[in-house]
């Protein structure tokens, strides 16, 4: 896909034209007096008529004289005051408007870019809307039969409304915007994709071909010997019901200016399918288990984005990969499996199998002596309860590290929300037979969640729990109903915020 920008001249008349306008705006905006024109005063209409005055994302297909080679004009709108110049917001218009001509049959479209918009985010604008261009094309049609039902891949975008001598800059945001939103697609395809072709091997093996296409990233799978070797028992006690072998990913990039920088590591839990093990989820919606891999995803993206972008930053990813499956195999409710580092959990229930596999990863990370380790899972049920499906929930107990990720998330769309992590929550995992145990009390089940991750790090440390972005159960306006990609973009800036690149 192309997204180039291009003079009013160019495209007037000559290509399907998005614009924008806020709804509660008096008068056509100047720099659309002359597609107003062309409509022949149809927007002036529009604007002072009732029938725009509604929720963001509207949208009024407008045509002008017919004569010309390309009449339609679609309008969107941005909604009203602060809310029509936010970053989301300009994200999501575009990505709305990218899927209205993408459902027409439309490939190659034009996007006016508002004078509002350019004053409030100036050339990061050029950022958020090559990223809600490819959020917005996103279609997972792989195995539909009938082609002609698919939306046609966007091939080309036009921009325009932006000044030559900011087009350098728009330019180089535009750059950024198409690397975050291809990768955040990556993670959705590997969401979408069910989970008898999605196995740790298959991610595995896509996380290898990124080594190949990027020149410095390195990428090591470890086998089930491998992992056997090292002492993960606790990741090895999850895979026990699996036929399919478990991976342990690890993506290097070693790319900071200085020697001996200390990296951040990422930690995504990749739990390729979740049925629940021998503790069994209840047969309803358990088809959405197979987005328990979306942590996985998440940090697969953020290194996919900072090897693409070439940052001089010193970044891991580690991503344990396995199903959760019951079988005559399968660990059990009552079991006690001891770790990598030595320390030992109760297990009381199998269906806590995430924070199981994570702590053989943080274990690890200890390795490479870490400046900073943010894990990220779709961990609990109870973190939805607590925030809903719009906020991650986010645990730490380091102001500095809490400033650092919520900065991040106000700037990438993807937000986040602290909830408490003390010492109650540390006494609620404490194990009669063991170290620790794998479920706490039941109402605090996120904090006592990440409580037991805590457990296991000696280091700066964070904890993402993304339970309620795993997914959208039905279409958006601004995206397909389907994996979410949320935190590809949110572990990018964390990384580039904590080494200030």
């Amino acid at each position: 896909m192309k997204i180039v920008l291009k003079s009013i001249d160019d495209i007037l008349g000559f290509a399907p034209l998005t614009v924008f306008i806020a709804v509660d705006e008096a008068a056509v905006p100047a720099e659309l007096k002359e597609v107003d024109a062309l409509l022949e005063g149809r927007l002036k209409r529009l604007m002072k008529s009732d029938d725009f005055k509604t929720a963001p994302y509207a949208k009024e297909l407008l045509y002008a004289n017919p004569k010309i080679e390309e009449p339609r004009v679609v309008v969107v709108g941005l909604g009203k005051g602060a809310q029509s110049t936010s970053r989301e917001t300009w994200e999501h218009a575009v990505a709305s408007a990218t899927m209205y001509w993408q459902n027409r049959k439309v490939n190659r479209f034009a996007v006016l870019v508002p004078q509002t918009i350019k004053r409030v985010l100036k050339a990061e604008a050029g950022l958020f809307l090559a990223k809600g261009v490819w959020l917005g094309s996103y279609d997972f049609n792989n195995y539909k039969s009938d082609k002609k039902a698919h939306a046609p891949a966007v091939t080309e975008v036009l921009v325009t409304n932006v000044d030559v001598k900011e087009a350098r800059s728009w330019n180089k945001m535009i750059n950024e915007g198409a690397v975050i939103g291809e990768a955040i697609n990556m993670a959705r395809q590997f969401g979408d994709l069910p989970p008898i072709e999605m196995t740790p091997t298959y991610l595995a093996r896509h996380a290898e071909t990124l080594a190949k296409t990027y020149k410095g990233l390195k990428v090591k799978v470890l086998n089930k010997d491998e992992i056997k070797k090292l002492g993960m028992g606790a990741f090895l006690g999850v895979n026990a019901g699996a036929t399919e072998p478990p991976k342990f990913i690890i993506l290097e990039w070693m790319k900071a200016r200085k020697k001996n920088v200390q990296p951040v590591v990422l930690v995504g839990k990749g739990i390729t399918f979740d049925s629940g093990g021998i503790s069994i989820k209840p047969s309803d919606k358990m088809d959405e288990m197979k987005f328990d891999m979306m942590g996985g995803a998440a940090v697969i993206g953020a290194l996919r984005t900072i090897a693409a972008l070439d940052l001089p930053v010193n970044v891991v990813g580690l991503v344990p990969a396995t199903e959760n499956l019951p079988s005559g195999s399968a660990y059990r409710p009552g079991d006690i499996l001891r770790g990598m580092g030595g320390k030992t959990i109760e297990v009381l229930n199998t269906d806590a199998e995430g924070r199981v596999i994570l702590s053989d990863a943080l274990e690890y990370a200890k390795r490479y002596k870490p400046a900073l380790v943010v894990d990220v899972a779709t961990l609990t049920g109870a973190c939805i309860h607590a925030v809903g499906e719009e906020y991650a929930g986010l645990f730490t107990r380091d102001a500095k590290i809490k400033k650092c990720i919520e900065d991040a998330a106000e700037m990438t769309n993807e937000p986040v929300w602290q909830l408490p992590l003390d010492d109650s929550h540390v006494h609620s995992i404490k194990s009669y037979v063991a170290d620790v145990k794998n479920i706490g009390e039941r109402k605090p089940g996120a904090s006592t969640a990440a409580a037991f991750l805590e457990f296991f790090t000696d280091y700066p440390w964070a904890h993402l729990d993304i339970a309620g972005q795993m997914a959208y159960g039905k279409p958006q306006p601004f995206q397909r109903q389907g994996a979410r990609g949320f935190g590809v973009h949110l572990l990018t800036q964390v990384v580039r915020n904590w080494f200030k690149v």
